[in-house]
């Protein structure tokens, strides 16, 4: 979704902040965690997921008040935080519902950038997740892109590589699969960047 977030600031007024200044707030993330009422909290590169991020401590308690303060952290400065295992669906949920408006007018501003007018697919109560992905490729002309090998439905990394060279072809391919996905309600995501801990280049370790 990379790609869909450069014009975010131009098209809606529901951006977030961290984007209409185009930095993300280090000092500010944390202070703004802090006014949550969450203490200690540490804001820096998480080498693992290769992403700003801002950690709370393993300790922590929070309420359903602090975590809907926390998603809002999280929208407006562009981080990702980090808190323990048994609040993370909670904050996850509620940073979803949060930025649901400006992803889906994100979403059919871009497909209306690419010309694309004819609506998006829906889907049907009897429609498995197969039958819909399949769908969803044919309406973006990208036959092959979707697989659930890992759960939910991914970017097919052995189909981008078969379109290797093809960077503005693959990169429309991959806007309208997620613009469509977005207006759809049908979550597709990505095999990331993300590092094992074991990793000495993630840990410094040698």
């Amino acid at each position: 979704m990379i790609l869909a977030l450069i014009v975010a600031a131009e098209v809606s007024t529901a951006a977030p902040q961290w984007h209409v200044d185009g930095a993300f707030p280090a000092p500010e993330a944390v202070t703004s965690v802090e006014q949550c009422g969450v203490q200690h909290a540490q804001a820096g590169f998480d080498e693992v997921l290769q992403f700003e991020a801002v950690t709370l401590p393993e300790d922590s308690v929070l309420d359903e008040p602090q975590i809907d303060c926390l998603a809002e952290v999280s929208f407006e400065t562009g981080y990702f935080l980090i808190v323990p295992q048994a609040y993370r669906p909670a904050l996850i949920r509620r940073e979803q519902e949060l930025a649901a408006p400006w992803s889906r007018e994100l979403a059919a501003h871009h497909l209306e950038e690419m010309g694309i007018s004819e609506p998006v697919p829906l889907r049907n109560e009897e429609e498995t997740d197969e039958a819909f992905a399949r769908r969803l490729e044919l309406f973006c002309d990208a036959p092959g892109a979707l697989t659930s090998e890992y759960g939910p439905y991914t970017i097919d990394s052995e189909w981008m590589a078969g379109r290797a060279g093809d960077f503005q072809g693959t990169g429309e391919a991959l806007l309208c699969l997620t613009s469509a996905g977005t207006l759809s309600n049908f979550r597709i995501g990505f095999i990331g960047n993300e590092k094992l801990r074991t990793d000495p280049a993630a840990t410094g370790d040698r």
